[in-house]
Formats: structure tokens, sequence, C-alpha cells
């Protein structure tokens, strides 16, 4: 179980938790360590917005925001490492994570937390990654298949 919020001012819209006593939701990043009784503010920003959080392991956190890339380690400081808008982001296993942008498909190193470009057959609107090397993406041309990590795709 892992937890981990996006908001854009509307509330609640999904929460993925590190352990039954420890998480974190946000539009503003705020942080539990008692499985939601009380939560403290770890990060505010009124320039980004947080479009969602992915946690790569029980103490590392990245979020997709519209500037770029945040990371914390265990959920309590958050540095930015400014870039491009990122829409979506997700860590499969212990591999690296991916995350959509502009219709574009990025691979996320974990150490340090760095978006690499990766070719698609169609603009991608969403992806599922099951391994690091086994994943879909879907796009207005359909759904394409991976098992090298997106250096070949299978329509």
């Amino acid at each position: 179980m892992s937890l981990a919020f996006a908001g854009h001012g509307l509330g609640l819209l999904a929460i993925n938790a590190v352990s039954e006593e420890s998480g974190a939701p946000w539009s503003e990043i705020m942080r539990t360590a008692d499985g939601g009784h009380r939560w403290r503010s770890v990060f505010v920003s009124r320039r980004l917005t947080i479009n969602a959080v992915a946690w790569t392991s029980t103490h590392l956190a990245v979020a997709a925001t519209s500037g770029g890339l945040l990371r914390s380690r265990g959920g309590l400081r958050w540095r930015l490492l400014p870039g491009r808008q990122f829409c979506t982001i997700g860590f499969p296993g212990h591999g690296p994570g991916w995350a959509t942008s502009s219709g574009a498909l990025w691979r996320i190193r974990r150490q340090p937390s760095q978006a690499i470009p990766v070719r698609t057959p169609t603009p991608v609107a969403g992806f599922v990654f099951q391994t690091a090397r086994r994943g879909w993406v879907v796009g207005p041309a359909g759904i394409a298949g991976t098992t090298d990590g997106g250096r070949h795709w299978h329509v």
C-alpha cells in the first residue's frame, strides 16, 4: 500500500499510501504519520499544480507537476527538479518510472530523478507498465506494447 494524493482544487482525487499509518494527501502536500488522524503541511506552492504522485519505494516519492518533477525522501522535504509539465507518473517494481507530458512518454530514472524521452508509435494518452520492460501505451492510433522498455513497440 502507498499513500500519495493529487488534487486540482477539486478535493480528494486519489490516495495511495506507504503504510496504514503513514501517507500524504495533496494539492498542497501534507503528511500523516498516524493513519490520517492528524496531518501537517510539508510543501506549499502557489506556482505549481501537482498532477500525480508515485512512491518509488517506501522512502522515495516523485510528483508530476506543472513545472517539472518534485522529489522527496520520506515525504518531509520536497525538492523541485524544474522542467516540463508532467501529467501522470508511475513506478512499476524496482525499475525506472514512466511519465507523460504533452502526449509524450518519458522514462524516469530514480537516482537522480531524471526524465528521458521515449519514442512511441502514437501520442500517449495513458500508459501501464507491469515491469521496467513490459508495458503498453494508448493514444489516438490505438494501443502499442513493448517488451524491451520502450526500445521497440508492437501495435
